[in-house]
């Protein structure tokens, strides 16, 4: 019965529209074959639909990998050279994608105006990788997130600021489970004011990035 019952419908959906033209159909030849052209040119569109299946930037099964690991970043700030720690990971889509995130914090001593500078930021990372599977590819990338400056002593007044940092990498396959990925960067700070030279200018700048990747790629 619900087989019957889907079949009048469908004869209804077909029928009424052609019913509701009958009079084009018999006094207006040319509106009657514009008619039937529209309905065939719209039953190709479906049928290609159907065969060929919707475009997307990711289509079919999703292979799910993840990743993560340490990073040092040699760059400077306020003209002094120095070193951040950090790290990051995510996930891996189809051997082409990373989605997550990564943080930052200044482990060397910086002076700005004879004062201690701390400093740190970190945020989303996205990334695009270049035929992973090769044994020396290629990576481009970049995180957006925010960042946060002080001086000495802690509990001192503290600086938020908005950090971009584009980056291109050079990536070495060592074994199934462990890449080695070194790159440039460059930071870009906006929105940082504060006491004795604490601004964008002294806190971007270019790094190189050498970064120890373990995980499912």
């Amino acid at each position: 019965m619900k087989k019957i019952a889907l079949l009048i419908f469908a004869l209804l959906i077909v029928i009424l529209p052609v019913t509701s033209n009958a009079d084009k159909f018999f006094t207006e030849p040319d509106q009657t074959l514009s008619y039937i052209e529209e309905l065939t040119l719209h039953a190709r569109r479906n049928q290609d639909r159907g065969s060929g299946g919707e475009q997307t930037l990711i289509s079919g099964e999703i292979e799910s990998g993840g990743t993560g690991g340490p990073i040092l970043k040699f760059t400077g700030v306020s003209d002094t050279f120095c070193v951040f720690l950090g790290g990051r990971g995510g996930w891996i889509i189809n051997h082409m994608f990373m989605l997550g995130g990564g943080g930052y914090g200044l482990v060397s001593d910086v002076f700005i105006s004879g004062n201690k500078l701390h400093m740190g930021y970190g945020g989303f990372y996205a990334e695009y990788i270049i035929n992973s599977d090769a044994l020396v590819h290629f990576t481009i990338g970049s995180l957006i997130g925010l960042g946060n400056a002080h001086f000495d002593p802690e509990g001192s007044d503290s600086h938020s600021y908005f950090v971009l940092e584009p980056e291109a990498n050079v990536e070495l396959n060592v074994v199934t489970f462990f890449r080695v990925c070194a790159g440039v960067s460059y930071r870009f700070t906006i929105g940082a004011s504060g006491p004795a030279g604490l601004n964008d200018a002294a806190l971007s700048g270019l790094s190189a990035n050498l970064f120890f990747k373990f995980g499912h790629f």
